[in-house]
């Protein structure tokens, strides 16, 4: 027997979607995974099922399944002869189902609930709901991961409800990854309303994104800082970045190839401000600062909040280990409960147990992302003067070019690699107000191996050109027609596409300078810039942003000005989308966030 074939069928139902996740069983299938999951698309209201099948197979035995063990009221389904060429589709008029208890109906596609032996192990729920925490932190990401972890470590009790389970991909080990995004998990918790173009993937899981983050981690530029609070700004120049590089294990030390790079660059282009980009994953030579012990024991370091999270609760007996954070995964809020202006209690759904279940904290840190606070926000009926709840979520703009540089023309082998940050230097007249990031090879930023054989094979030819990028990324107010709203079976997004071109004549203009002195062919500098028109959820904020009493929804601590006890501490109160990578910007954030809760909240 050799080769495969594959046999699609569809499910068209609206009577059991993604809470009650409907699976299929194949006799004939070459797939060890059983059941065999689909993805339901709610659009056009239907599972669909791809199945491999061996090449010479003559048919196909299915049964359906609702939540693994509930199974069709029919006797097994043949599919044969050329039915096994077609889209074989079923609805709920073929299919049915004995009664059964239906799951909390959530609507998230693609959101993993599982509870396994180590989780239950490693991050037991506390159940128990007569307990009354010091803080609430909704979400376990960029935001939320690090609050939790610095109030643990001050000694308050802290509840951590996260809406995924713990997936470990092999990006929180530092372990090989294939250079894709298979790995990513993607989760869909909203529509696009006709027109908007907001990436739809939300990451519901320990961590958040950030066990996906390995990117880079600047700071925001001097024209960024005109937007912000002057209390927040000085707090970012005077320490706040340093504390945040330090979390982050920003990365000092660079490759010679690079130095000498970066300082022959800077003597082509005066008006720019040549730095080494300071990333985080994926980089050899580096060392950390102020930190006892061995200063390369994570050469090729990363950050993420799902290892700083299990790293505590797997020391329970250390002070500032896991006595004093509990996690319960699997938690899905749906609103909050308040009396005035004090928050009372986190209502959320246990997807374990299929049972609501009701918090309480002296103190709520809504940290769920700019898509689902807003929503919670929303659900919760909040007070807000300003009326800005849910509106104004927007993203950077960029502008991007992928070049090869001709083995020739420079000075560069398959081993060398640079990636380089271009500012514009106001002190000589240059008042453009983008960065460039040069990436030189940047391959090298993708897969990790530990195979030589592997590695070799990847450097690929020595006469073969280097693949290159140059990008360009824009700051952006926010836009008050972008928002997101509540609607059935989810939320309904509003963002518009970015059809400006920002700064076009003089970007284009460095990018012409930059390939000419990488001796890039002249076709390569004729090829204009393409600007990004679609928006992604990584970057994209504003939705509970920080303002005065009556223009924003949170003030300069993150708390809601209409609620004493709840917080947000997520690309949500940005108040402009800043040039850089918000990562660090949102981690000093988190640091601030918690020394402010320790000093109002703690002897309460």
């Amino acid at each position: 027997m050799k080769g495969k074939r594959v046999l699609t069928v569809v499910f068209e139902t609206t009577k059991h979607i993604p809470a009650n996740e409907v699976t299929v069983s194949c006799e004939e299938s070459l797939s060890s995974k059983r059941p065999i999951r689909g993805e339901y698309n709610y659009t056009k209201q239907k599972w669909q099922y791809d199945i491999s099948l061996p090449s010479d197979a003559d048919k196909a035995t299915l049964c359906f399944h609702v939540n693994e063990d509930i199974t069709m009221e029919q006797n097994p389904i043949v599919v044969s002869d050329d039915n096994l060429q077609k889209v074989n589709v079923f609805t709920d008029q073929n299919i049915s189902f004995p009664s059964y208890k239906k799951r909390y109906l959530h609507a998230v596609e693609n959101l993993l609930n599982e509870e396994t032996d180590f989780s239950r192990r490693y991050v037991p729920s506390n159940l128990d709901t007569d307990q009354k925490y010091d803080v609430i932190v909704i979400g376990s990401g960029m935001g939320g991961g690090i609050v939790a972890d610095q109030l643990s470590d001050s000694g308050l009790s802290v509840l951590v409800l996260e809406a995924g389970s713990v997936h470990l991909p092999s990006h929180i080990g530092n372990t090989p990854i294939p250079a894709s995004e298979v790995d990513v998990r993607k989760s869909v918790a909203y529509d696009n309303a006709p027109g908007s173009v907001l990436k739809k993937d939300v990451h519901l899981n320990l961590g958040g994104r950030s066990i996906y983050w390995s990117d880079l981690i600047p700071r925001m530029n001097k024209w960024d800082f005109e937007q912000w609070d002057k209390e927040i700004v000085d707090y970012l120049k005077l320490g706040g970045y340093i504390e945040a590089e330090r979390l982050f294990r920003k990365r000092t030390e660079y490759n010679n190839y690079e130095k000498v790079f970066r300082a022959r660059l800077e003597e082509k282009l005066p008006d720019y401000d040549v730095q080494h980009l300071p990333r985080s994953f994926h980089q050899e030579m580096s060392w950390i600062t102020k930190r006892q012990g061995n200063p390369d024991e994570r050469p090729t370091g990363y950050f993420s909040t799902a290892a700083l999270l299990l790293n505590s609760v797997s020391y329970p007996k250390m002070k500032t280990g896991g006595e004093n954070i509990t996690i319960n995964l699997n938690h899905l809020v749906t609103h909050l409960e308040w009396e005035g202006r004090k928050v009372t209690g986190v209502v959320c759904q246990d997807l374990i147990n299929h049972k609501e279940r009701i918090y309480r904290g002296k103190v709520v840190v809504l940290a769920a992302g700019a898509t689902e606070s807003p929503c919670i926000a929303l659900r919760s009926k909040l007070n807000d003067k300003s009326d800005k709840i849910g509106r104004g979520l927007t993203d950077h703009q960029d502008a991007k070019l992928d070049f090869e540089i001709p083995r020739k023309s420079l000075s560069i082998t398959s081993i060398d690699q640079a990636k380089i940050f271009l500012l514009p230097n106001p002190d000589v007249g240059n008042d453009n107000k983008f960065s460039c990031e040069l990436a030189l090879n940047h391959r090298f930023w993708e897969p990790r191996y530990d195979d030589d054989d592997l590695y070799e094979e990847s450097l690929g030819d020595d006469d073969a050109p280097i693949k290159s990028t140059i990008k360009f990324l824009f700051p952006k107010p926010l836009n008050e027609s972008n928002w997101i709203k509540l609607g059935e079976p989810r939320p309904i997004v509003n963002v518009e596409p970015m059809q400006n071109h920002p700064s076009e004549e003089q970007a284009n203009e460095l990018k012409e300078k930059v390939l000419n002195f990488l001796g890039v062919a002249s076709s390569e500098v004729a090829k204009p810039l393409k600007y990004r028109e679609e928006s992604e959820t990584y970057h994209t904020g504003g939705s509970l942003r920080i303002g005065e009493h009556g223009t924003g929804v949170v003030d300069k601590h993150l708390k809601f000005h209409e609620y004493d006890n709840l917080y947000c501490c997520d690309l949500s109160v940005f108040p402009h989308i800043p040039t850089a990578n918000p990562s660090l910007t949102l981690g000093a954030l988190a640091l601030r966030l918690a020394k402010h809760i320790n000093e109002v909240h703690k002897s309460k």
